[in-house]
This record gives C-alpha cells, sequence and structure tokens, in this order.
C-alpha cells in the first residue's frame, strides 16, 4: 500500500506546496502522520476497542456473534401516556 487514498485527504496541502521533491516529501510526511495515528495497539490502549483479530478468523467471530444474539430480545417499556400533555 503506497497511502496514495490516504494522501488524498490532504490534497490542499499537496497542491500548494513546490513541485518536485518538496512535495514528495511532504506527501510522506503525511502519510506517516496518518499511519501514525491508526495503530490498532494504541487504540486497544485507549479502550476504544475490546478485540484485535486476525483476518482470518473474522468469519469465525461473525458467526459466534450472531448466535449468541439470536435469542436476545429487546423490551420496549410501555408508555405512560399516549398524548403529550399541552
Amino acid at each position: 500500500m503506497d497511502g496514495t487514498g490516504r494522501a488524498a485527504r490532504f490534497r490542499r496541502q499537496l497542491a500548494a506546496a513546490e513541485p518536485g521533491e518538496a512535495r514528495e516529501a511532504l506527501r510522506q510526511e503525511l502519510i506517516g502522520t496518518v499511519r501514525a495515528q491508526i495503530d490498532p495497539y494504541l487504540t486497544a490502549k485507549q479502550a476504544l476497542i475490546d478485540d484485535i483479530i486476525d483476518p482470518a478468523d473474522t468469519r469465525l467471530h461473525i458467526i459466534r456473534g450472531l448466535e449468541r444474539s439470536r435469542a436476545k430480545r429487546v423490551t420496549v417499556p410501555a408508555r405512560k401516556r399516549g398524548v403529550i400533555p399541552v
């Protein structure tokens, strides 16, 4: 992956840079910045995700989740009022 898609979000900065080596250096710097921010282990440390799974095991995890939720029923509490008083 060369980071072309990631660099697209910085299109204005890249367009403002001088063409040639300066633009390529800025592009590589921006790609490095984005890659540093998308570290899954950093995200896990911040408790924003529950687990990091191997992509080969994705189907198995989805099946397990669906099997667990098959019998789940969500109960909605009864309404106290039919019409909101004005």
